[in-house]
């Protein structure tokens, strides 16, 4: 049994790529990411990427790099197609370093080459040739930006001066590679004051031990003019900043708690006084509160009503209400009983008393049944149950019946008739 070999076509390792290359913009049978310093993450083929780079574990699924996502798509174009149309010389470092790291040798070489043909172009600042105003920056100067050590504990750091640092001399001689600004953002240590600045310079990895500082005339202040006292008072050296000072600060005690519980997170209980634990579900409740019993302003928006008789401010406008009520509306008058005291009641005389007698115990009738009418007749009004018959005074002296029988009366008081002798 004879064997031969079978050889395909010689453009088939192009075809190969090309087809790769289909498949990774449709992406279609993509396995490894790569996440970029944004967090964007671009699939490519693991077989592609382990056949070029030499990394030392090909079991990978996902490799995060500290380059931004252009310079990844930059390689991952060489990666398949083996050129790159557009690539400026601001980008060219940063690709040079993503081949360094991913040994890429196909990649990394053709970028020495042309990165050393860029730095030979700069005119050294040394040689009497005027520079080229286009390829050439002028530094930093000190008043703009400071370096300083990150062991600032040590008693014999000092400052050093940006122009005679070693990024400085880099930007003298390599300009294109601090071409874009660096935007640097710092806050305060208790006061949380944010302050923006813009600087031309971008820390290479030798120089990690470095670190750029402010000074107060590059820095740009977005709060409103109250943090610029904030700053001269945090400028002053050997000066702790008091309560008041702070607070004096701020236009009110609640934007200064605003502040603190926006920059500096610190939690507050919107149901209860902060001075006095005063409780209230209500928020103008605790905004009168505090403004009657400590003297702190309410915020802008909260208005208190008043009242228009006096200067009482109440909470709400049924605290109003419940004010006037009380203050300002008066009830009719009503007689108060007066009440004698004890020494007193036995030495007032009662009034005088009438005598009991059978006159005063007696009324006129005008008419009665069976008696003539020129006769003046009289009732007792003592207690008629006991009479059957109506009393008749016929003298005035002498009672009797309707039947003309005399009748004894035993009443408090009154003389009674027994027998024809009053007794």
């Amino acid at each position: 049994m004879s064997s031969s070999s079978v050889e395909g076509p010689k453009d088939w390792n192009k075809t190969l790529v090309e087809t790769l290359w289909d498949l990774y913009l449709k992406g279609v049978s993509v396995d490894l990411k790569l996440e970029a310093l944004s967090g964007d993450l671009l699939q490519i083929h693991s077989c592609i990427f382990h056949c070029s780079c030499s990394h030392k574990d090909a079991r990978l699924l996902a490799i995060k790099l500290p380059y931004p996502k252009d310079i990844i798509e930059k390689f991952i174009e060489f990666l398949y197609t083996g050129s790159i149309n557009e690539l400026s010389d601001e980008d060219l470092e940063a690709l040079h370093g993503l081949a360094l790291v991913l040994n890429f040798k196909e990649l990394s070489q053709p970028l020495a080459s042309r990165l050393s043909k860029v730095r030979a172009d700069i005119v050294d600042p040394q040689s009497s040739a005027a520079p080229s105003p286009a390829k050439l920056k002028p530094p930093l100067t000190s008043k703009e930006v400071y370096l300083k050590y990150k062991d600032s504990s040590d008693p014999t750091h000092k400052m050093m001066d940006y122009t005679n640092s070693t990024l400085g001399r880099a930007l003298s001689t390599e300009p294109k590679l601090f071409a874009k600004p660096v935007k640097i953002k710092l806050s305060g240590d208790s006061l949380g004051i944010e302050k923006v600045l813009n600087v031309s310079v971008k820390e290479s990895k030798t120089d990690s031990s470095l670190q750029i500082i402010q000074t107060p005339s590059s820095i740009k202040i977005k709060d409103s003019h109250k943090a610029l006292r904030l700053q001269s008072l945090a400028s002053k050296p050997l000066e702790l900043l008091s309560l008041s000072k702070v607070q004096a600060a701020f236009e009110s005690y609640f934007a200064l708690r605003e502040h603190m519980k926006t920059l500096h997170h610190k939690r507050f209980d919107s149901r209860t006084c902060e001075r006095c634990g005063f409780r209230s579900y209500r928020r103008t409740i605790l905004f009168h509160h505090a403004f009657k019993v400590h003297g702190i302003p309410p915020p802008k928006n909260v208005v208190f009503p008043k009242c228009g008789d006096c200067d009482y401010l109440a909470a709400n406008a049924w605290d109003l209400q419940k004010h006037t009520k009380a203050t300002h509306t008066f009830a009719p008058a009503e007689p108060i009983p007066q009440e004698v005291p004890r020494h007193l009641q036995s030495e007032i005389p009662s009034p005088p008393q009438e005598s009991l007698t059978l006159m005063n115990l007696a009324v006129p009738i005008g008419d009665l049944h069976g008696v003539p009418e020129s006769q003046t007749m009289y009732i007792l009004t003592e207690d008629p149950s006991k009479f059957n018959f109506p009393i008749i005074l016929g003298d005035g002296k002498t009672p009797t019946t309707l039947q003309g029988s005399p009748i004894g009366i035993t009443t408090n008081g009154i003389s009674s008739y027994v027998n024809g002798i009053y007794q």
